[in-house]
């Protein structure tokens, strides 16, 4: 009979790192189409997959959540979130908080946030009613 701990249960000298690795670096950072391997190891055990990436068309994006309300001083952060179609006619959603360009429509009123690790982030300066926006930062998003 042979005994299997959870990793939780492992002394932490014991635990061993798993790993994550891909035969074609570029298809697995999502940047290039194609198809690649994705191989993950651990405990001296690996399982791998196929991955394929192929060209897609962002449909919309959706901001949320709405209907926000903060003091001045205070902030909230909001999310883009773009559903895209690909060559088959699949779907597929995908966080673009970070890749959008975030705008209020009185900035006297709401400063976004574009800045790294803040993207999204609206901090109320004054009373009032804005709108906030988004427009696509890159040309293409694969």
């Amino acid at each position: 009979m042979r005994t299997f701990l959870h990793p939780r249960t492992l002394d932490p000298a014991d635990r061993l790192p798993s790993t994550w690795s891909s035969q074609n670096d570029a298809v697995r950072r999502t940047d290039e189409v194609g198809t690649t391997t994705i191989s993950a190891s651990y405990l001296g055990i690996t399982g791998s997959t196929t991955l394929t990436v192929k060209e897609a068309c962002l449909q919309s994006i959706e901001v949320s959540p709405g209907g926000q309300v903060v003091g001045p001083g205070f902030g909230t952060l909001f999310n883009a979130r773009g559903t895209y179609v690909g060559a088959n006619g699949q779907t597929f959603v995908d966080d673009l908080t970070d890749r959008v360009a975030w705008s209020s429509s009185d900035r006297s009123i709401v400063a976004m946030s574009n800045v790294d690790l803040l993207h999204g982030r609206a901090t109320a300066l004054a009373s009032g009613k804005v709108t906030i926006s988004h427009r696509r930062a890159m040309t293409s998003i694969a």
